[in-house]
């Protein structure tokens, strides 16, 4: 643990001297994604944000980025905002960081809203890390009811899985497993 903790520092240290000797944003990028990894969120926030400048403005890795430090960082409200901003992008239907929106409306207390994103996530034979995190918010919300059907669901589309399939799922193969257990199937 020591030694991954050093590395990380003189990684960043490193990180840290390059993006101040050339202040671009590709090595304020890769501090803020250097940062973002040892749990300095609003600091990788700010460098993400201050990134968003020209011809990156509405990047989209850039903003997912972003989204993800500003949920870390508990600035749910500006995830919000940024999630109703690059909404509309086609490659953002369905990524992981819609979960991560989702999570943030229900923690501003919008939890309509954020059903609403993991409905839309809510698509068989496929989003599986998307409907796990759906599974969560609805024990979170305590609709154990409607946890459990998601949960029954999700493990009859694995069993119709064949070898290759399910060694790429085994994961989420293994988290609908222990959460039918808890859930009491």
């Amino acid at each position: 643990v020591l030694k991954q903790v050093v590395n990380s520092n003189y990684k960043i240290e490193q990180l840290e001297k390059e993006a101040e000797f050339n202040n671009s944003a590709t090595n304020n990028i890769r501090l803020a994604d250097a940062y973002l990894e040892v749990g300095r969120y609003n600091e990788a926030a700010g460098l993400y944000e201050g990134c968003r400048v020209g011809f990156l403005a509405e990047d989209e890795a850039l903003s997912r980025k972003l989204v993800n430090a500003y949920y870390m960082a508990g600035s749910f409200d500006k995830c919000e905002a940024l999630g109703n901003e690059i909404a509309g992008q086609k490659s953002f239907k369905n990524a992981t960081e819609r979960i991560r929106i989702a999570l943030a409306l229900h923690q501003l207390g919008k939890t309509d809203q954020a059903k609403v994103h993991f409905e839309d996530l809510n698509r068989t034979f496929t989003n599986y890390e998307h409907r796990l995190a759906y599974c969560q918010f609805f024990i979170s919300t305590n609709d154990l009811n409607s946890a459990k059907a998601l949960v029954n669901e999700l493990a009859s589309e694995f069993e119709m899985m064949k070898g290759p399939e399910r060694r790429l799922h085994r994961e989420a193969i293994r988290q609908v497993a222990n959460m039918q257990q808890s859930l009491g199937r």
